[in-house]
């Protein structure tokens, strides 16, 4: 009815005023009170269709689309944290590792050291041994080399003193001429 009553008021105003209606409509004043109408109208439905059909369902896209991100970050840092705590954890072995490795080196070089410390006491022990050996063996060579000798000494005195002298000189007078001749005691 009301719009019954405004397009009868709009055409009896555009009859009375012809001239008016060669402008631009929206400036008209008959039209204005139509204008408004449709503007409310217009403007009524829009806000209705967006606050309850198009609104509700970009809200819901962007807090899914928040949630999301916020479930991503979360998951991010939880990622981050366990791979900062295998890190530590693989840090602390590794400090293990190098602390063993550490201890078993200087254990095997003690070892080694006593090791070859025994081989050299026990080479040393060795070479002293065959030293006093060869030192005795020398001491007897010597003994028995000068032995050998004296009696050398002894028969040559006999023989020279037989030869030019002809006369048979006994042991025990060689052997003190000998040992005078060296310079020992008689």
């Amino acid at each position: 009815m009301l719009l019954d009553v405004l397009s009868g008021a709009q055409t009896a105003v555009v009859a009375a005023e012809p001239a008016a209606s060669a402008g631009l409509p929206q400036f008209d004043l008959s039209w204005f009170a139509s204008q408004v109408f449709w503007l409310a109208l217009s403007f009524g439905l829009l806000y209705w269709l967006v606050s309850k059909v198009f609104a509700p369902g970009i809200t819901d896209v962007m807090d899914a689309r928040d949630k999301r991100i916020a479930d991503d970050l979360a998951n991010a840092r939880r990622l981050n944290d366990e791979a900062q705590a295998a890190a530590a954890e693989h840090e602390k072995a590794v400090g293990a590792a190098r602390t063993a490795a550490r201890s078993l080196a200087a254990e095997t070089r003690a070892r080694l050291a006593a090791e070859s410390q025994r081989e050299r006491e026990a080479l040393e022990a060795d070479l002293a041994a065959r030293l006093a050996a060869a030192e005795d063996r020398i001491a007897r060579s010597r003994e028995a080399n000068t032995h050998a000798a004296r009696e050398a000494a002894v028969d040559t005195a006999r023989a020279i003193v037989a030869r030019i002298a002809d006369v048979t000189v006994s042991d025990e007078a060689a052997e003190r001429a000998v040992g005078l001749v060296r310079g020992e005691p008689a």
